[in-house]
């Protein structure tokens, strides 16, 4: 049970700062003190099923990422947002060198990027220049997860904005219809 407590402990604090909240802040979250969070930190005290769920919720990731130590070994996880999803399947195709930015080799189609051309541009060069400066990154894995994560929210804002628009676009219709009506 200690080891057990330990490692839950050490999933809620690397979860608490990459999300940069304090103590405090993710214990206001939860209505308890940054005291029990620190006990739960540090493998003192084994949370309860609730505050589990209540400290997922505050720090915005599944309940089995903090038993199991990631979303990757999660069985549930939290529902990805569509850019991020988009920005997932980008990466896969990237690592599996299915997307490249020289002329098509045999047996492989051209891929046309008819949406998000600028941010996944944008995301191919980043990868690139990580892949060839991997070394140079002390916590390779984090600055990987800040492009991912920059890149789906580029691709979420541009979907924000487009939707934005044409809300913009139906009201002035509806609008110039009421002024034709009235005319």
């Amino acid at each position: 049970m200690e080891d057990i407590k330990v490692f839950i402990g050490s999933n809620i604090k690397k979860a608490r700062i990459k999300k940069k909240m304090t103590q405090m802040e993710l214990a206001n979250d939860c209505f308890t003190t940054n005291t029990v969070i620190s006990a739960y930190e540090n493998g003192k005290k084994m949370p309860s099923l609730d505050t589990i769920a209540n400290i997922s919720r505050a720090l915005d990731v599944s309940i089995d990422s903090l038993y199991f130590g990631s979303e990757e070994n999660a069985i549930i996880t939290r529902p990805a947002k569509k850019g991020r999803k988009i920005v997932n399947c980008f990466k896969y195709l990237f690592d599996q060198s299915i997307i490249g930015s020289s002329g098509n080799r045999e047996g492989y189609s051209k891929l046309y990027i008819t949406r998000y051309l600028n941010a996944f541009s944008r995301l191919y060069n980043n990868l690139l220049e990580y892949k060839n400066t991997i070394d140079l990154y002390p916590d390779q894995e984090a600055f990987l997860e800040m492009l991912l994560e920059k890149a789906g929210n580029e691709i979420d804002k541009i979907d924000d904005d487009k939707a934005a628009s044409e809300r913009r676009d139906r009201e002035i219709q509806q609008l110039s219809i009421k002024n034709a009506k009235c005319l």
